[in-house]
């Protein structure tokens, strides 16, 4: 959420966009970033930090998750990552999760006798991402070399083409922290390769599919099943770091591009977001949305929710009697109808392998 107002030093002031804090005199997606960052850190145990809870058993019950380094990870680059966005636009820090504890979740997961650097969740990446991710964002706003050293340590950007985001490391956002820094750079080579890697990385990964897809579509191929997926991180951070005007320009169309597929130039002529209470509601089919696993039919429907176009999973979920449904009524190319989006699954049919996933299809969609 916040990647495009640390890359562009806190642009989008917007303070009426219909939220309940709307009107506060801060930009609603610090307000918004601030309910998220608050609501994880609330998650206390002793002194350790849990991380949700989980899905329910045969017995339909729900067990909050213990304590753990990499929950503690996430909160130190939640926090000091709100830090830097609230820093960069004078704002007053809020009394949780910018004053208090930017670190303090770090020296949590630095005291357990597994810290979990080389753990891996998910999209977050590995514990030292996320650790690498907090230090970028208190160097900006401390000018602590401490935190720049952990930088330097923990970065894969070792040449001018490194990775950094793969199957099992995401340095994304603490890359695009360094690279943004407002404070002086004290490894001048180590920068320079945060930034030739993004470049070269977008091109591979993301600006180069618009050339060779039919779909003109410059999202990386992480979607796994989830179809309404737009990742283009790479090139968001590309397009705001280049100082070459043919990148520049050439950034800003891949961009443009994935933007409109989800607005509607795609098969369906569908917008790929809930759109309930806004005025082109009437192309997103608002009766189709996936709200927190449950269909219903909301009058609100917010931009989390999705169309779905997922039934590829539905085996690995075990929906195996969905799944013959849903080819008796959508025989021969089944998955490549629905991924490439001129098919659609009017999901009351089938409610397999459907949530509501902001951290998935939101993320990058989002951020775009």
């Amino acid at each position: 959420m916040l990647l495009p107002y640390i890359l562009t030093k806190g642009a989008l002031t917007d303070d009426d966009t219909g939220i309940a804090e709307s009107g506060n005199g801060i930009p609603d997606i610090i307000d918004e970033a601030r309910y998220e960052v608050d609501y994880w850190l609330r998650l206390r145990d002793g002194t350790g930090y849990g991380s949700g809870v989980t899905n329910p058993n045969t017995n339909n019950e729900l067990f909050q998750a213990g304590p753990a380094a990499m929950s503690a990870w996430a909160n130190a680059a939640n926090a000091a990552m709100l830090a830097d966005a609230s820093a960069s636009r004078a704002i007053p820090p809020c009394p949780i999760s910018t004053r208090r504890l930017r670190w303090k979740p770090g020296a949590f997961a630095n005291a357990y006798a597994d810290p979990m650097l080389d753990q891996t969740i998910a999209a977050a990446g590995r514990g030292r991402d996320l650790k690498m991710m907090a230090a970028a964002f208190l160097y900006n706003v401390t000018g602590d070399q401490t935190y720049e050293a952990v930088i330097q340590t923990e970065s894969l950007c070792t040449t001018a083409n490194s990775a950094i985001l793969n199957g099992t490391t995401s340095q994304i956002w603490g890359t695009a922290a360094y690279l943004m820094t407002p404070q002086p750079i004290h490894f001048q080579t180590l920068w320079n390769n945060m930034k030739a890697s993004v470049i070269a990385q977008a091109k591979a990964k993301e600006t180069g599919n618009i050339d060779t897809r039919p779909s003109r579509r410059a999202t990386d191929e992480t979607e796994m099943y989830f179809r309404t997926i737009q990742n283009v991180h790479h090139t968001l951070i590309a397009h705001a770091v280049t100082t070459d005007a043919t990148e520049k320009a050439l950034f800003r169309k891949a961009l443009g591009l994935e933007a409109d597929w989800s607005l509607g130039r795609n098969p369906l002529n569908m917008i790929e977001m809930g759109t309930g209470v806004h005025r082109a509601g009437c192309k997103t089919q608002r009766e189709l949305h996936v709200h927190m696993g449950i269909q219903r039919q909301p009058a609100r429907s917010g931009p989390g929710a999705n169309a779905v176009s997922e039934p590829g999973r539905l085996e690995h979920h075990g929906h195996v009697q969905t799944v013959r449904v849903v080819r008796e009524l959508l025989p021969g190319r089944l998955q490549e109808h629905l991924a490439h989006r001129r098919r659609l699954l009017r999901h009351a049919l089938c409610l397999g392998a459907l949530e509501y996933t902001p951290q998935q299809t939101m993320r990058g969609k989002m951020a775009l």
